[in-house]
């Protein structure tokens, strides 16, 4: 049987290009296949900015995602990952902070880390995807995009049962310039036309 053995020089590479990835001084732009740790190295991120400058709280951090999912592990990991670092002992912190985060330790970031523990449950990041953010600064600020004060999103179900409402009028009730087409429709579909036609006229 032959047994893989890991590229240490790629390893030590992939290492090194996460850590740089967690400099609070730098933009930085992450592109890996899934399952790499895009996730960790985002969630050790934002833990990095947070420990560099102590004015910083949680809830002024905005992070999007993709997808839904995404931002809910996102969401999860944070309070996680900060409650491994807050029950760190002093000795492991002045260790694992410069060798993982890339920072330089100070005496007062063991407390930081217990506070930060202590508020992000209370106070997260705004963790959400680039539509959820989207809609959020609608909801807010809807006269800036002139919609209605009152206006919402339509979710999943709401579509669909809206979408029946349509093609159920447009069936009983057509618009005069297409009623001698549809017409001609329901004879040549038939029975296919109760199933079939309704798509057709959205569609179209």
């Amino acid at each position: 049987m032959t047994h893989y053995a890991p590229d240490t020089a790629k390893q030590a590479a992939a290492t090194k290009a996460q850590k740089s990835a967690l400099n609070p001084n730098a933009s930085v732009w992450v592109g890996a296949n899934a399952g790499t740790g895009k996730t960790t190295v985002l969630t050790q991120r934002i833990l990095t900015l947070l420990l560099a400058d102590v004015t910083l709280e949680p809830r002024q951090i905005l992070a999007l995602t993709f997808t839904r999912v995404a931002a809910g592990e996102m969401a999860t990991r944070l309070p996680k990952l900060l409650n491994q670092w807050a029950l760190k002992t002093p000795t492991e912190l002045a260790h694992d902070i410069p060798a993982i985060l890339g920072l330089e330790f100070s005496a007062h970031l063991p407390l930081r880390l217990q506070n930060l523990a202590a508020t992000v449950r209370q106070n997260p990041p705004t963790i959400t995807t680039l539509h959820g953010f989207a809609q959020q600064v609608l909801a807010a600020l809807p006269a800036a995009a002139s919609l209605p004060q009152e206006f919402g999103l339509l979710d999943d179900p709401a579509q669909t049962r809206l979408l029946k409402q349509i093609q159920q009028q447009l069936m009983i009730n057509p618009p005069a310039a297409i009623a001698p087409y549809l017409a001609t429709l329901l004879a040549e579909l038939g029975d296919r036309a109760v199933h079939e036609l309704p798509a057709l006229l959205i569609e179209h």
